[in-house]
């Protein structure tokens, strides 16, 4: 139920161990409100990296010994040329590396995106290969501060007064002109 994490956020500067509440909706046409999360600083750090754990399944499309060609992990060759060199494993447990991406229809059942990967030991043409990454992720820089929805309610000028203040009102304004 109350689990830890971490969390990046934009705001004010604060101190390390700085309490922060979060409060999910405040305004006027809201009647209760609710603390969403609490927390402390961690630290102060305007150049952090946050990264999502990305894993793309492919399947071998032809395997001569320790090598294979596998297909259906990436949409184009230029796709699977950034990732030559990363390792690669099957779901038999078999580790292996992506060696090169290989031109549409070299190969027969291999479509683009299509590369070369060799393995620790012979993989099945049955396996699924799978290959695990870390994408950045892009927070966006958004801060708007807001303190006046903590304040004190103020009265509005521009509304009509109440009925029993308009009885005060006018006799006031009718002693005024006497």
């Amino acid at each position: 139920e109350h689990a830890h994490c971490v969390a990046a956020m934009f705001g004010p500067m604060a101190p390390p161990n700085t309490g922060v509440v979060a409060i999910q909706n405040l305004g006027d046409d809201v009647r209760g409100w609710r603390i969403s999360a609490t927390g402390v600083v961690l630290e102060l750090d305007a150049s952090f990296r946050i990264v999502k754990k990305l894993k793309l399944v492919g399947q071998p499309a032809k395997v001569h010994r320790h090598t294979a060609f596998v297909s259906g992990m990436f949409n184009s060759q230029l796709e699977a040329s950034k990732f030559e060199g990363a390792s690669v494993r099957t779901v038999s447990g078999i580790r292996g590396t992506i060696k090169k991406a290989i031109k549409p229809g070299t190969i027969e059942g291999g479509r683009d995106g299509t590369f070369r990967a060799t393995f620790e030991d012979k993989i099945l043409v049955s396996d699924l290969v799978f290959l695990r990454a870390w994408v950045a992720v892009d927070l966006p820089h958004f801060y708007n501060p807001v303190t006046n929805l903590l304040a004190a309610q103020q009265s509005h000028s521009n509304r009509a007064p109440k009925k029993h203040k308009a009885k005060a009102a006018a006799a006031a304004a009718a002693a005024a002109e006497a």
